[in-house]
């Protein structure tokens, strides 16, 4: 029995390497499921059906966070090899109400019709291209 140590292979990955993609693969999981979740909560509702059920409004406003707060926690090279994700508008997405009720719901619907599905199709070409980045 050798007392050598265990040859490391050159291409191995290290500590941080290994933590730095399993912290990416789940913040672009947890940006996917979001998106997901609010696409089909609006899927077949019009702007006033979406918003007179309070508790599905809650949910999409709970969704965007999880959205926003993976955006702002993705690091920031994974966020220029994404360049086609609009992380400025997710970093700085302010989902408490602003202005007049209606104000509110037309900012929402637009989020949820516009950046949503925008960053979904983004996410999911990124997750073609790169399949790595989506696996632990």
């Amino acid at each position: 029995m050798s007392n050598s140590p265990v040859p490391r292979r050159e291409n191995a990955a290290t500590p941080l390497q290994v933590g730095n993609a399993v912290l990416r693969s789940a913040l672009l999981g947890n940006l996917h499921d979001a998106g997901v979740a609010i696409v089909r909560c609006a899927a077949g509702r019009d702007r006033e059906s979406l918003f007179a059920s309070p508790s599905l409004h809650e949910k999409i406003v709970e969704c965007l966070e999880v959205m926003r707060v993976s955006a702002r926690d993705m690091p920031e090279a994974d966020k220029e090899e994404m360049e086609h994700v609009d992380w400025h508008a997710w970093e700085t997405l302010n989902t408490a109400a602003v202005g007049s009720p209606r104000q509110g719901r037309e900012r929402l619907w637009q989020i949820i019709t516009d950046l949503v599905p925008t960053t979904l199709v983004e996410v999911r070409r990124y997750r073609r291209a790169l399949p790595g980045w989506f696996e632990i």
